[in-house]
């Protein structure tokens, strides 16, 4: 049996680089990381930021969450149980 060695690019492909997707296992695990230099995951990040730029479009600090949302899902895998969670836990009341 003879055994070929991949190529550089079948081997990034394989470790997830080179455009190619990683699994949703992967990806929801590495949103839920704590960065280093803030102490906030990727999650927190984007509903801040989407909150941010909401707020700012509508000229008022409240957002309506179902709006908040519909932003945060275009970028995130995340359902409305765990917003609702990330909102909590970063200090939103309702």
């Amino acid at each position: 049996m003879v055994r070929m060695r991949a190529t550089w690019t079948e081997r990034r492909l394989w470790m997830g680089g080179g455009g190619a997707k990683p699994t949703a296992g992967a990806g929801a695990l590495n949103d839920r990381i704590p960065s280093v230099g803030d102490g906030l995951t990727k999650v927190q990040r984007v509903v801040l930021m989407e909150l941010a730029r909401a707020s700012s479009e509508l000229g008022r600090p409240n957002v309506p969450t179902v709006m908040l949302y519909g932003r945060v899902v275009e970028q995130l895998d995340i359902s409305e149980a765990e917003l609702i969670e990330t909102l909590r836990s970063l200090g939103v009341k309702s």
